[in-house]
C-alpha cells in the first residue's frame, strides 16, 4: 500500500512539474545514473553502487553549475552541494566495503547539462533530478538480491532526497 502511495506522489509531482527549458536529461545517457537505473530490469550490486555514484556525481556537477552561474550563496544549492559530498563519501566507503572499484569523477558528466537560463529553471530541473532519484533509491531498496548494509544506505539516501525535494521545494516557493 505504502508503494503505491509513493508512487502516485512521485507521478502527481511530475504532472505538476512543466518540464520545457531546463537542465536537459535528454542529454544524460540513457545507461548513467538515475536514468539508466530506472531503465535496468537486472541490477547487480554492483551496478546500483555505479548508478548511485554516477548520479551523485551528475547532482554534484548540478549545483556546481547553479552556484557559478546564479551565486554560491543561493539556497537550497549551497546546502545541497554540502550533503552530497557525504553522500559521495558514504557511497565510497560502500565501494570499499565491497571490494568493488570506486569509478572516478572526471567531470565528463558536465557535458551532459544544460547550463539553466534562470533560477526558475534551475530550481524545476532540480525537483525533477529528485524525483528520478527518489525513484532509483527506492528501486535499490526494494531489491530483494542486495545486501541488507546496501539497502539501508540506499534507503537513507532516498530519504535524505526526499528531504532535498522539500527544501527545493520551499525556497522555489520564495522566488
Amino acid at each position: 500500500m505504502r508503494r503505491i502511495q509513493i508512487s502516485a506522489f512521485i507521478s502527481f509531482l511530475l504532472l505538476c512539474i512543466p518540464i520545457e527549458g531546463n537542465i536537459s536529461a535528454d542529454n544524460i545517457p540513457h545507461n548513467y545514473g538515475a536514468k539508466g537505473a530506472l531503465q535496468d530490469k537486472n541490477i547487480t550490486l554492483e551496478e546500483a553502487l555505479h548508478y548511485a555514484i554516477q548520479d551523485e556525481y551528475l547532482a554534484q556537477t548540478r549545483y556546481d553549475v547553479v552556484l557559478e552561474q546564479f551565486g554560491r550563496g543561493i539556497r537550497p544549492f549551497s546546502q545541497l552541494e554540502y550533503a552530497n559530498k557525504r553522500n559521495i563519501q558514504e557511497l565510497y566507503s560502500m565501494f570499499r566495503k565491497h571490494n568493488i572499484p570506486i569509478p572516478r569523477n572526471n567531470n565528463d558528466v558536465v557535458t551532459f547539462l544544460t547550463v539553466p537560463e534562470t533560477i526558475d529553471e534551475a530550481f524545476r530541473a532540480e525537483m525533477r533530478y529528485e524525483i528520478n532519484n527518489i525513484s532509483m533509491y527506492g528501486k535499490f531498496v526494494n531489491r530483494v538480491d542486495l545486501p541488507q548494509d546496501v539497502k539501508r544506505l540506499m534507503s537513507e539516501l532516498r530519504d535524505a532526497s526526499r528531504t532535498h525535494l522539500t527544501q527545493i521545494k520551499t525556497e522555489f516557493n520564495k522566488y
